[in-house]
């Protein structure tokens, strides 16, 4: 090495300034120190940075390479303070002699505090062993901008333990290496507005280490190309991933255990996932397209105004605990490929969305126990509009105690015609009990394809359903089909003429009988609900209205309704039928 010149008088630098062997000669000429091409950094750490102030001081690399040419000789800051080292960009550059030496290319440790690391690029090589391009690791408000970082064996910048801490990276670019940025235990981090592309795993990677990484902000970053997950954060707590660009990564972003965080703003494109969590993280206000698995998969995560297009699923709740209820609420979801929204969870609210298009089998699909369903608005799909699915096998559950509300469907079965139902209650091979469906909206309007039943209570599983104030408008088979157990009608309020025998419905409400000839009512089993019948005779001829097996109404097993008569009838308790 040699030295050009230094500050006479015996004052020591604040700037020193130091050109590279192949830097231009005028460089050469102006700096302070000329570097050989043989371990520069190192020789910039054992002579350059001691002739700095005890506190403060800056380092000024000129344009050319600065090398390391022998394993582990890293440029290293340790237990310095208010130190910078600055390049010229994309023409100061760090790389290695031979591109199987092990090194990192920056270390910086042992206490340093506000150190700054700017306009600097590092080309490392993968035909090394190991090797990260900044390594820090027991150091306090370090900032690391405006840097490039190529082709390293392991991780572009690495950040360990928790006394790191106050640590921002910014309008830095990231390419090809295994992991862009990874955090393990390090704490109050700002990530900001860099570039990444191409890893073998994680453009951004947080990990337990000893402790929990805790107060991370993720923000304004291009994420593109990553062989995993762009965003993967483990075991982390309190963070923030906001307004993040991702696209083509198998998983955009994904929070495994790491809670009191927010997942807001970002717009994530062309993957397998576009955002996955397993705890509580709120996913709010994201724009998710063209993912071939899911657009938002979640354990307890509240979803909240998010807009999913283009995607196999396009948000999935999976969590059997019946102690946490997961929000789905507010989101637009267009034109998935299988189902608009699934649940395969308990206690989940689904309320305020909107599906449109798509959707092979369902709109929303539900398994588990205690949902609410409301408010919805499901339009155009090629499936049903809403299903409960009751199956036991699998890892999935039955539905129970469900409640379907105030949801309008438009026009379901728009890929085959008259196959699927604007509402679907199916007992595959276990018990469905205690649904209700009440106050929805139905509509066919009409065109080629239209729905099967506004209505489709499959099977004898399908048990003690609750009907009430629905607006069913009939399907192209019929309006409701009820194979169901004593399913409960209220307020069903519709008016039905039979001019033959006829067993009376838990949903009619108003039967009418016009015919000459004499018929016979048979009444439903009483099981105590208080359900109510209105049986008008307009026939010339009695009409009998008998009750179901042993049951009896008024203490006989018929009654007799004469021309132009009239009977009220209630479902008092188990077998009894009452005259009011």
């Amino acid at each position: 090495m040699v030295s050009i010149r230094k500050s006479g008088g015996g004052i020591t630098p604040t700037t020193l300034v130091v050109a590279a062997s192949d830097s231009s000669p005028l460089s050469k000429s102006r700096a302070d120190y000329v570097c050989s091409g043989t371990d520069d950094l190192d020789y910039i750490t054992t002579t350059i940075i001691p002739l700095l102030p005890s506190v403060g001081g800056r380092i000024v690399l000129l344009e050319g390479t600065y090398y390391i040419s022998s394993d582990n000789k890293p440029l290293v800051i340790n237990n310095k303070q208010n130190i910078t080292i600055e390049g010229q960009g994309g023409s100061t550059q760090f790389k290695l002699k031979t591109t199987t030496l092990n090194s990192n290319f920056i270390n910086i440790t042992g206490g340093s505090t506000y150190t700054t690391i700017r306009n600097i690029t590092i080309v490392g090589s993968t035909s090394s062993n190991s090797g990260h391009g900044i390594y820090v690791s027991n150091a306090q408000n370090t900032m690391i901008e405006n840097c490039s970082i190529i082709n390293i064996k392991q991780y572009g910048i690495y950040l360990q333990y928790s006394t790191t801490v106050r640590t921002t990276i910014t309008k830095c670019y990231f390419n090809n290496m295994v992991r862009g940025i990874s955090i393990a235990g390090a704490q109050y981090i700002k990530i900001k507005n860099n570039f990444f592309t191409t890893f073998t795993n994680y453009a951004i990677y947080s990990q337990w280490d000893v402790t929990y990484p805790f107060y991370i902000v993720i923000m304004g970053n291009i994420i593109y190309n990553s062989g995993t997950t762009g965003i993967y954060l483990d075991y982390t707590t309190h963070v923030s991933i906001n307004g993040n660009f991702l696209f083509t990564n198998p998983t955009g972003i994904f929070l495994s255990q790491t809670s009191a965080g927010t997942i807001s703003g970002n717009y994530v494109s062309t993957g397998a996932v576009g955002i996955q969590t397993t705890s509580g993280s709120p996913i709010v206000g994201n724009l998710i397209t063209g993912q071939t698995s899911y657009g938002i998969k979640t354990g307890t995560s509240p979803v909240v105004g998010n807009y999913v297009s283009s995607c196999n699923v396009g948000i999935s709740v999976y969590l059997w605990s019946s102690t946490t209820r997961s929000i789905v609420s507010g989101n637009e979801i267009e034109s998935s490929t299988t189902r608009g929204i699934e649940i395969y969870s308990h206690t989940a609210n689904i309320v305020g969305n909107t599906i449109y298009g798509g959707c092979s089998e369902a709109g929303i699909y539900a398994q588990g126990y205690w949902h609410k369903i409301s408010d919805n608005y499901v339009e155009v799909v090629n499936g049903h509009g809403i299903y409960l699915h009751s199956y036991s096998g699998g890892g999935v559950s039955p539905v129970h105690y469900a409640s379907v509300l105030n949801n309008v469907v438009i026009d379901s079965s728009q890929g085959t015609d008259n196959t699927y139902d604007a509402v679907y209650l199916h007992g595959y091979n276990t018990d469905s009990t205690y649904n209700m469906i009440m106050n929805n909206y139905t509509i066919n309007t009409g065109g080629t394809k239209q729905y099967r039943y506004a209505l489709n209570l499959s099977s004898s599983y399908v048990k003690y359903a609750k009907i009430r104030n629905n607006h069913f408008i009939a399907g192209k088979t019929g309006t409701i089909n009820d194979n169901g157990v004593q399913t409960l009608y209220y307020n069903y309020d519709t008016v039905i003429t039979k001019d033959s025998n006829y067993t009376i419905r838990y949903q009619d409400d108003v039967i009418v009988h016009t015919d000459s000839n004499p018929h016979t009512y048979t009444l439903p089993a009483a099981i105590g609900t208080g359900r109510r019948y209105y049986v008008k005779n307009l026939g010339s001829a009695n009409l009998t209205l008998a009750a179901n097996g042993t049951d009896t109404i008024d203490g006989s097993s018929s009654q007799t309704i004469s021309s132009n008569g009239y009977m009220q009838v209630v479902d008092y308790t188990q077998g009894m039928w009452i005259i009011v």
